[in-house]
């Protein structure tokens, strides 16, 4: 992987957190599975249906969790949407606190060839661990982004797709075990666009022809993506923060 001037790959060290639930509002969505414990178990080659939408708007406090989105659940307000965006099956946004999410989908890629997930924070970091996709299920149209915060996303192995980064003035680093097996579409100051795995083509059992995309875009923040089970992070502290840490001063809940 190449990279011009300030945007370097860089080798960082930490393990994806366990995640908890939280919806912000104490309202309960029957299409959301979740995993409290640290070591996910396999997943089931079907998970339950969905039969609602998650939309989590929480403000004041940080976002966790584990989440499978069926693309088969209509989008809320879809005879008032006019921008030329799909309407997401799912989003998550916050304003200054932090996201951490392990995504993956449920349902039929015959059925809903695609889930549309929004993640965004005015200044908060957000990190995203995608869940191995089996072929039965419908791929991922992934769309992140903070302003001022950092942004980390790994991948899966065998995960099959596009990705696109795009910040006007942070670091975009590829970790180095991602950077091994990818192949880069387009670099340059601003934007790193690269494909990974096997891309659908006419020849292949798998007619829908569909396959994962994920924008990542920041304004100052950093975007980092790797590798699942081969790549490491481990986000930098600044001076102030540790002071902070010294104090008792920490995170919100």
């Amino acid at each position: 992987m190449t990279s011009k001037g300030p945007k370097a790959a860089k080798m960082v060290n930490d393990n994806p957190p366990a995640y908890v639930d939280v919806d912000g509002h104490g309202r309960h969505y029957p299409n959301i599975q979740s995993r409290t414990n640290a070591d996910l178990p396999p997943l089931p080659s079907h998970p339950p249906p969905s039969v609602d939408q998650v939309h989590v708007f929480e403000p004041k406090h940080n976002i966790h969790g584990t989440f499978y989105i069926d693309p088969l659940v209509l989008p809320v307000g879809k005879g008032k949407h006019k921008s030329k965006r799909p309407l997401p099956h799912a989003s998550f946004r916050t304003r200054n606190n932090r996201v951490e999410l392990d995504l993956g989908t449920t349902g039929d890629v015959h059925k809903a060839p695609k889930a549309n997930v929004s993640v965004s924070s005015k200044s908060g970091d957000i990190k995203i661990n995608i869940l191995p996709v089996l072929p039965s299920r419908p791929r991922l149209s992934l769309d992140v982004a903070s302003r001022h915060g950092n942004v980390v996303l790994f991948l899966p192995q065998g995960f099959s797709g596009v990705v696109q980064l795009t910040t006007r003035k942070g670091d975009m680093i590829i970790l180095p075990a991602l950077a091994a097996i990818i192949k880069t579409v387009k670099t340059s100051e601003r934007e790193t666009i690269f494909m990974i795995g096997a891309q659908p083509n006419s020849n292949d059992s798998d007619n829908t022809r569909e396959a994962s995309f994920c924008e990542l875009s920041s304004r100052t923040g950093s975007i980092t993506v790797g590798l699942s089970g081969h790549d490491s992070y481990m986000p930098r502290v600044g001076f102030w923060k540790r002071i902070g840490g010294l104090f008792g001063v920490g995170d919100k809940p």
